[in-house]
């Protein structure tokens, strides 16, 4: 237990800014989770005493690649205490450095690199960097194995091209033989994967990892032809790649960075979403990252007992459970606790994972989706698959 003393209510700025993706794949998913939980933080009482304001802003206008600077200064005029919302690590990496002088934590929803790690306790993500994602491709692979393997991806996409070194690294590492697209020159140039699908059928390969974006477009090639290999596609664009396609239904999964929410919190946001008219929640992953993302900022300001940013920062690995403490799963439960003078442990929807000492995640959760042959959605227990993140090479 943890005494306080006299409560100390630093000026509150406007609240949470939370950024919605302009991308439409990902807008439901990330404006439901963000809404949902600021609608249960405020019936909960909100952050010491107040209601937790909400601004959306369109990603393409809010953060901008090419100028961090110029970015951050339209974000900060909103005057808020946190930042959360989709964001790409090269993006993160470009406006964390403007936001840390400010004094605003991004919570980074979808940043997946490490780069950032111990440069700024300004900068947290919720789902596992690269090497906790290879870690648990690994697990996948030893789970399954499969004698021989493919994977597609496209000429000249370094991000592409980079994930399938790793992943073949890993296969290989775990007993698999790599049968096609094992470097750059077996992989074809034309726009509808004709020559990879006729490639991969030749190759004889009993798993195809697809790589390229986006799926569905090699998905609608390899259809025709396919054979009884099992595809496994990488992200959370699974679900979308698929619809259209029943014929791959039993044979298809996607290995998704993040715990699939229970379906109970799927239906609080599909009937979040629907009350306020807000976008379709498709990717149920993304939704309950971002609600947690959403109640570790809160936490955090109470257990600071201000709202700034810095205070914000500085109590994110606390109520992420780094430090111990009593475990809990909602935001009116952990405050209480925070109230009361006890230290928390936030096990929440999807991010329940510590905070190690670069103020990053010390691992990952995975799902794997797949479809039954009759269509039914088939997901592995959120807790099956656990990537650890690794000390990245000097090389």
């Amino acid at each position: 237990m943890r005494g306080r003393g006299h409560r100390s209510r630093r000026a509150a700025r406007r609240g949470l800014l939370p950024l919605e993706s302009n991308d439409a794949t990902y807008r439901g998913p990330t404006t439901a989770g963000l809404g949902l939980a600021v609608s249960d933080i405020n019936a909960a009482g909100g952050v010491l005493g107040q209601p937790v304001c909400q601004s959306v802003e369109e990603a393409g206008d809010a953060l901008d690649l090419e100028s961090g600077e110029e970015s951050v200064a339209t974000l900060l005029e909103d005057d808020m205490s946190v930042v959360v919302g989709t964001t790409r690590s090269e993006v993160a990496e470009a406006v964390v450095p403007e936001l840390s002088d400010a004094e605003v934590p991004l919570v980074a929803v979808g940043a997946t690199d490490s780069a950032l790690s111990g440069v700024s306790p300004y900068f947290f993500r919720t789902i596992g960097d690269t090497t906790a994602f290879d870690d648990a491709f690994a697990r996948l692979a030893q789970e399954n194995t499969a004698d021989s393997i493919a994977f597609v991806a496209q000429q000249g996409a370094a991000d592409q091209l980079e994930d399938r070194d790793r992943l073949r690294e890993t296969a290989e590492a775990a007993g698999s033989e790599c049968v096609y697209g094992c470097d750059d020159t077996q992989l074809a140039v034309d726009s509808d994967y004709s020559d990879d699908v006729a490639a991969i059928v030749a190759s004889g390969a009993e798993t195809v990892v697809v790589l390229t974006e986006p799926t569905s477009l090699f998905m609608a090639a390899y259809a025709p032809a396919k054979t009884g290999a099992n595809v496994v596609t990488v992200g959370a664009s699974f679900q979308i790649a698929v619809e259209g396609h029943p014929e791959f239904f039993g044979t298809v999964s996607g290995l998704v960075n993040g715990a699939r929410p229970t379906e109970g919190f799927v239906q609080r946001i599909e009937e979040w979403a629907s009350a306020t008219d807000a976008p379709e929640p498709t990717i149920a992953t993304l939704a309950g990252e971002t609600y947690d993302a959403v109640v570790l900022a809160a936490l955090a300001a109470v257990r600071g007992q201000a709202t700034d940013g810095a205070t914000i920062a500085a109590n994110l690995r606390a109520v992420a459970g780094s430090e111990g403490g009593t475990e809990c799963a909602t935001f009116r439960r952990c405050a209480a606790l925070l109230e009361g003078g006890h230290e928390v442990a936030y096990r929440g929807v999807a991010v329940d994972a510590p905070i190690d000492a670069d103020h990053d995640l010390a691992s990952g959760r995975f799902s794997v989706l797949g479809y039954a042959e009759d269509g039914t959605v088939v997901t592995e227990p959120v807790d099956e698959i656990v990537g650890t993140k690794q000390e990245q090479s000097g090389d």
